[in-house]
Parts: C-alpha cells; structure tokens; sequence
C-alpha cells in the first residue's frame, strides 16, 4: 500500500516539473503584468502536485505521460518506465534490476521499499523543522501585548507576520510609525482575506511531501515571491500610488538584516527586496482589454497543463495498409521490410524501395530493384538515409565487399553519398529510427514475421509488418507501451544487442568542431581519468562528457570578462565491480561520475581577445543559488591567483574589532561601495575569526554587489536607512544579526584610516581561566573560562550583585558555567608562572618555552587546585599562557 502510494508521488511529482517548467517560463513571459496573476498559475503546479488524476484533453499541452511508473512495476520480471522521453526511459530502464528465479523477492519491491523509508524520512524531518521551528517562534510570542481585534505588539522580532490558521493574528514589532503601520497592517490583512496563510501552510507541506524534487522547491519560493508581490500591489491600488515611496522604504528597511521567521508564517519583510521595491514603484493598474487578454491566456494555460493528453489503448490499429492491391511484383518472393515509419508514410523494401502515403493511401514513389545493376544487388542491404519529402526518397546500399556506397534517389538517381548534402544528412539523423524483429519471447512472435519499428520522437507507437502468406500481407500502424526486445535491426544492418540505449549509440551523429571551451573541458576530464588511473586500483578504458554549460558572466571584476562553465563528465572502468566508491563517486549504467564533497566542477574562463583562457577549476558547493553567490566564490578564487587585490572596494576602510562569545576576538572590514567620502553608506565586505579565517559577505541577492549597493546608496540619498552611514550602526547590526553575537556598542572597538594589511593582521585573543588535562604526549589542553572582576569594575560588580566584602582582596573570579575548550600549544609558546627563586623563597615570574617545566609545575597541584592562567591566542595557537598570582 504505501509502496504504492510512494508511486504515485513520483509520477505526480514527475508530471508537475513539466508544469512548474511551463509556469516559469509564462512568468517570463508576463515579468511586466500585475503579479496576481503569475501567482494563481502557480496553482496550477499546486494541483499537479497534490491530485494524482486528471481528464484528458486534445488540448493538453503535456509533452510526456503523466503516470510513467506504472504500479505493476514492484512485479515485472524486467521492469521499465515509460515516460514519452526516450533517452530518460532508455536511462532509466537500463539501470532498473531485472527478476530472477532463483530471488524470493522481486528487487524491484526492494529498491521501492528503500526509496519509500528515504523519502519518509526526508517527510518526518522536515516536517518536524517546521513544528520545532512554529514551537519556538510562539515561545517567542509570548510576551506580546494584544492591541486590538486580531493585532499583537511584539518586541521579539522586528518583522511583521500573520500567524494562525482558524484565527490568524497579526503580529507587529514595537515601534511602528502611524503611517506605516496603516499600510503594514492592510498587507497582512490582505493575506488573510486571499488565505495566504492557508496557502502557504498547504504549501509548505506539499514541498515535504516533494522534498526531492528541487524544482518544487524553486516553485515554492517564485509562489511565495508572486504572492507578497501580488499583496503589495493590492496596497498600491487600495492606497494610492502617493504611499509607493514609503510603502518601499519600509520593504528596505525590514529586509536588512534578513532575518526570517520561518517557512511557514507570512513576513511583511521576507522575499527578493529589490525586485519587489521595483515592482511596487512600478507598479500600473491594467487596463480592462489587458486583463481580459491575460485572463483567456491563463484560462487556456490552465486547460492546457491541467488535463492529460489523450492516450490509444494498446494494440489499438490506426491504419492498415493492403500490400495486395499491388501488384505482385512488388512484393516479390522476399518477405517485405518496414525501413521507416511515422504517421504520414510508411517506407517498405520489398522488391523495391517504396514509399506509401497514409493520407492519400497511395504509392507517391516506387523504385524497383531491377532497375539497378545486379552486382550491385549481390551481397548487400538497402537501408534509407534521408527523406526530403514526401515524394523523394533517398536511400543506399551498404556494400559488405569494401566497395564504395552508393546513394540513390528517386527523382535524380545516382549519387555518391559523400555528395549528398549536410541538409539531407541532419534530416537523415533526425528521423533515425529502430527496427527489430519480434523473437520467440515477445508476445507478437507468433502473428507478425514482419519489422516491428519505433517512430522517431516516441516511445509508445509502433509500425509492423504482419503477412501469413506473400498473397495476404498488411502493414499495421499500431501502438504500443511495452517493447521487451532483446533482437534489433538499425539501419538494415541486422546485429544482436542487449537493450534500447545500444540502437541509440548506434546511430550516427554530426561531426560538429570542437569549440576552444570544449577542448579546454576535454583537457580538465583527460587529466581527472590520468589522476583516477594513477591513484586507483581499477583500470580506466573511456571517458565522455555529457553536458557542458555556460552558467554566469562577470564583465567587472576584471579587465577581460570571466565566465564559469559547469562541467559534467564521466569515467568507465573495465569492470564496475572492481570500483570502490570513494566520496563524491557514483555510477551510472556503469560509468563513473564524480561529485565531490562541494559539488561539481566549475571551470573559470578568461575570455581575452585571443579567446579563452583556462584559470583553473571551482566547485558548485561554494557558488550558491544566486548571483551574488557566484561573484562572492569568485572573487575569492581570482583574489587566491593573484588577479585581484584582497579587497572587494578600494578606498578608505575602517577596521572593527569584536569578541566573539567563545572569547575569541574577531574583526571587521568596513568600506564604501558606492560613493566614498561624505554622504557614502557602509558596508562590511568581509570579516576574520580568531583562527585567521577570512569570510566573505554575501547578501544573498540576484544581482551582482555593485548593483545591490547602489540601490541601497540610492535608498539613503532619498532619506531612507540612515543608519547605513553610520559605522557602529553598520558593525553592530552585523555583528548582531548576520553572525549571531549579542554585543552593545561598548564591546566593538573602531579603527578608523585603517589599511588592508591592518585587517590581514591574525587577531590576538585574551582568554582568562582554569588549564586541566595538560599533557607531554598530546599539544591538546583543556580550558575552562572565567571572568576576572576587579573592584574597579563597579558597573559589573553591580550586575553581578558583589560588595567589598565579596573582593577582600580587590578581585572577584567569576565562574557559574564549566564548559572545557580546547586549545593548541606549539614549540613557540612562552609560558610564564610564578616560581622561588634560588637564593631566597621569594616568589618570581618564571618565563620557558619548555613544556616540561610547565608540565612539571602544574602536576605539583592537586587536580582542582591550579591557579588560574591568562591564554592568549593567535591564528588557532597559544602564544602565551601567563599565570594569576593569588596575594
């Protein structure tokens, strides 16, 4: 049962990316209409992936079958997929495990039964994210003050959001201006009024339920995009245009920071800012005739994507051609032989070449053998080449002796093949076709002695030939869903093959130059299968790319534009048996394909004048999903090679220092973007941990850095965001919001005029507490923290509620949490402690850098016992560890 189940989500799942395909193009297609409208076709995928039938129309616009994987699949001795796209079913079908007799179970119900508790798992955990992420967002909820009907004020969170399924209720942050809560308020009332909130909860549970499939993803935020875009426009048009500066002043203001509510609840803040500031400043209300227009197009989208297409039975005889109104000399002695098919004409071999026309059921061309030379004949197989239409027909003879093959045509005769045009030669390779004869296993054997054949472009028709005599023979179009062949005829040429994806790479393909790209990427993938041959135990004999694309283009990091081109590629060892699957290897119809920990490989070109020049190589993992991703991953790979300076935006910078809670202390890089000097916003470009760790900032926006701090310039200049010129602000909204690190202006310590090789700098880090577990054979220490308070302090001891009586001796050591880091000691470490000296028992500073003597001066303490210590770090090693003397 729930195999079945399981089933039926992956044909619904399959149907729908077709869907959400159709519905990102058609919002290409209307990126300048209202937004409501791209957001009701979003439930058009809704649908597709909820309800597992629909109707079916001569209207649907269905390219595949919607129910590919049929549910006698867990039973089939040789089991197979049938979804219209022959390279994906051929694919697919290979890998499927084939039943045996001697198995008790079928593996097929083992490979489903595997598939069903992955994907139940991915179900339970995400949905228990989404519960665990709406438990602790109502905790956060409440302290909220209730203001009115369904209003809440809360001073948890600073976006404002509808919450709530039978009773939604609208949650504000504190401090909202009268006018901007008046239109704040009617957004999130709109969402209630559509049951956005409904929607979206239906929603979220849809993609958990499809959580593999990445297009529902992607189509799950584009709908949550179109909905908050659709609910900005029912502000404009229910308010004004008069509101659009303000309305999009506050999209600004709530979208820094990017601090998100969750999946599930309706954020005023949430969504692409810049796209939605653009839409709302944008913003037209349609004239009658436009909407009238849209409307009729969706409606016939709707029909289109929600119905079927219409499906023959199987067996079901389309049309059937008498061969005996002919006269006999066309059928001859030899039984007759189907050399293409589709649904216009019917080419046969019989005692000529013949082309018979399904509309007109009649002959329109015939040429007969004996026409040729008969030396010619002996020894050799006709095969067709090429159809120029319906009248013409182009053949040859395949000559098995070594002599030359010779082409022919019925309306010019002779010709030499290699004369025969590029034209007539890619329509050759677009209707190539398979043929095979029906063996003793296929159910056909005992009625059809004649080709079965498969149409071009389809999966499901086939054409055979089926005669009980040379007087009674018919050529059947017929259609079909199961072809379980193992015996194959390509091209007349008559060979034994075990599946369909051989008659595919049997067939011949154009010759097209090499492109400087494609041979740097065969370059890149003979150097992986040199590295694979010198580093592995198997024996490597083939190599291929199988998809090579142009994925960005930078025109303003460097003086010559950068493009980045995913690279896919596979490996085929001697025998897969033999391969051991290291991290990031998989296998595919017995290749290898390689994807290692942090994604694909990306190559990186210089495109100069000359042409492309390779730089080396990046990894999907690091790109991200958006542009500014792509910029960020490769900056920080021209920055490694030397072609840009370590710097994103040259000019004044000014340094921050922060502590981290873990101690360690951390920097800032501050600079201006857009406009330097007076008057220009900051930003942090990047920022480094205690260890030395340099981290990039990525805004996480669809457009390139530049363009993203414009906007954010051109913002301030209007009077919004004024915070953005304030470097505190900007440090400590950073430091807040984007690393987690709840610090006050009195923790971060600014540096002004700094330069690069301020920041380059590795930080010094101050750490003060008990060492434990300090050993000769291991650089390894524990390291429990503490606070020292001294009595001027007076501040903190008030927070802490100590007295003088608390400090007799000035100092206070604070210690309520035992939680043990671990730090790293090297050759270079100076320790310093206190020790007698030689001549008098007074107590002196000791300084070594042997850590025996340290070793030996601790383990003269009782365990529990040891002074406290001042470590201090830099680049993830102890520089110095300095002991607290106790008066």
């Amino acid at each position: 049962m729930l195999e079945r189940l399981f089933l039926e989500i992956l044909n619904m799942s399959f149907t729908a990316s077709f869907v959400i395909c159709f519905v990102m193009i058609t919002r290409l297609l209307l990126k300048r209409v209202p937004k409501i409208f791209t957001y009701v076709i979003w439930s058009i995928v809704l649908f597709r992936l909820i309800c597992p039938f629909s109707i079916e129309s001569i209207m649907s616009l269905m390219p595949v079958n919607t129910k590919p994987i049929s549910h006698e699949i867990l039973y089939m001795q040789t089991p197979s997929i049938h979804t219209g796209l022959n390279n994906m079913d051929q694919l697919v079908n290979n890998a499927l495990p084939v039943a045996t007799i001697e198995a008790s179970v079928n593996p097929m119900q083992i490979w489903t039964f595997s598939g069903l508790i992955v994907w139940g798992v991915g179900v339970v955990i995400l949905l228990a994210y989404g519960i665990f992420s709406l438990i602790k967002l109502k905790r956060k909820l409440e302290t909220s003050r209730h203001e009115e009907n369904n209003i809440y004020i809360t001073e948890q969170l600073e976006v404002p959001f509808v919450l709530g399924i039978v009773h939604p209720k609208i949650y504000l942050p504190e401090g909202l201006l009268p006018d901007e809560k008046h239109y704040i308020l009617l957004h999130e009332q709109i969402h209630i009024k559509r049951y956005d909130h409904i929607i979206r909860l239906i929603s979220f549970i849809v993609v958990c339920i499809h959580w593999f499939n990445p297009l529902v993803w992607a189509a799950f935020f584009m709908a949550g995009k179109d909905m908050e875009m659709s609910c900005d426009e029912a502000v404009i048009k229910s308010l004004g245009n008069d509101v659009k500066k303000a309305y999009s002043s506050s999209l600004l203001s709530f979208a820094v920071g990017k601090r998100h509510t969750g999946l599930i609840p309706l954020a005023f803040g949430e969504g692409s800012t810049k796209s939605r500031v653009k839409n709302v400043l944008s913003y037209k209300k349609p004239s009658f005739w436009v909407v009238s227009i849209i409307l009729i197009g969706i409606f016939l989208l709707s029909v289109g994507l929600l119905t079927n297409p219409i499906t023959f039975s199987t067996a079901l005889v389309a049309k059937e051609v008498d061969l005996t109104k002919f006269e006999s000399s066309i059928i001859g002695s030899e039984m007759p032989r189907i050399l293409y098919a589709d649904r216009n004409k019917v080419i046969f071999e019989a005692s000529g070449v013949y082309v018979y026309d399904l509309k007109k059921e009649e002959l329109v061309c015939s040429y007969a053998f004996e026409s040729f030379d008969t030396q010619l004949l002996k020894n050799n197989k006709v095969f067709v080449f090429s159809l120029a239409d319906g009248k013409q027909i182009i053949w040859g003879f395949e000559d098995t002796a070594g002599n030359d093959v010779k082409a022919y045509s019925c309306i010019t005769g002779e010709k030499n093949l290699m004369e025969v045009s590029k034209e007539l030669m890619a329509t050759y390779q677009k209707n190539s076709f398979s043929c095979y004869y029906p063996n003793e296993n296929d159910e056909r054997y005992n009625q059809s002695f004649g080709a079965i054949t498969m149409l071009p472009g389809t999966q499901d028709e086939v054409i055979y030939l089926t005669f009980t005599s040379v007087e009674v023979a018919t050529i059947k179009i017929v259609y079909e869903s199961s072809l379980e062949h193992k015996e194959y005829q390509v091209f007349g040429k008559q060979q034994e093959v075990t599946n369909k994806q051989e008659v595919e790479e049997m067939r011949p393909t154009p010759q097209m130059e090499a492109s400087p790209i494609q041979e740097y990427a065969e370059q890149y993938v003979a150097e992986m299968f040199e590295s694979y041959s010198k580093y592995t135990t198997f024996k490597l004999v083939d190599s291929k790319i199988t998809a090579l694309n142009k994925i960005a283009t930078f025109t303003h990091l460097t003086n010559a534009p950068i493009e980045l081109w995913a690279i896919e590629y596979r490996l085929l060892p001697d025998n897969i048996g033999n391969v051991l699957l290291a991290g990031g290897m998989n296998t595919i119809d017995g290749w290898i394909t390689e994807n290692g920990d942090m994604g694909k490989p990306i190559l990186v070109f210089s495109i100069e004048n000359g042409g492309p020049e390779y730089l080396g190589v990046l990894r999907s993992g690091y790109l991200g999903n958006t542009l500014s991703g792509q910029e960020v991953a490769l900056r920080q790979f021209l920055e490694k090679s030397g072609k840009l300076p370590k710097e994103t935006y040259s000019g004044e910078h000014i340094l921050v220092k922060f502590p981290l809670s873990t101690g360690e202390t951390c920097k800032l890089l501050l600079s201006q973007p857009a406009k330097k000097g007076s008057g220009g916003i900051w930003c942090v470009e990047r920022w480094m941990d205690g260890n030395g760790s340099i981290y990039y900032d990525d805004p996480q926006v669809d457009t390139i850095l530049m363009e993203y701090y414009e906007g954010m310039q051109e913002a301030y200049d209007k009077g919004e965001m004024p915070w953005l010129v304030d470097t505190k602000n900007v440090a400590l909204k950073y430091t807040n919001k984007v690393l987690g690190q709840m610090l006050t202006y009195k923790d971060i310590e600014l540096i002004e005029n700094a330069s690069l090789s301020d920041f380059q700098q590795l930080p010094v880090s101050i750490h003060f507490g008990y060492i434990s577990d300090f050993q000769l054979d291991t650089e390894l220490f524990h390291f429990d923290r503490a606070e020292w308070v001294t009595s001027s302090q007076e501040e903190r001891m008030n927070e802490l509620n100590l007295s003088d009586a608390d400090m007799p001796n000035g100092f206070y050591i604070y210690n309520p949490k035992h939680y043990l880091d671990t730090f790293i000691v090297n050759e270079y470490t100076q320790y310093h402690f206190m020790k007698k000296a030689k001549e008098s028992d007074e107590l002196n500073e000791y300084t070594t850098t042997d850590r025996n003597e340290f070793y030996s001066y601790l383990s003269g303490y009782e365990e529990g016992s040891t002074p406290p210590f001042w470590v201090q770090t830099q680049g993830g090693y102890v520089t110095n560890i300095r002991e607290q003397y106790l008066s």
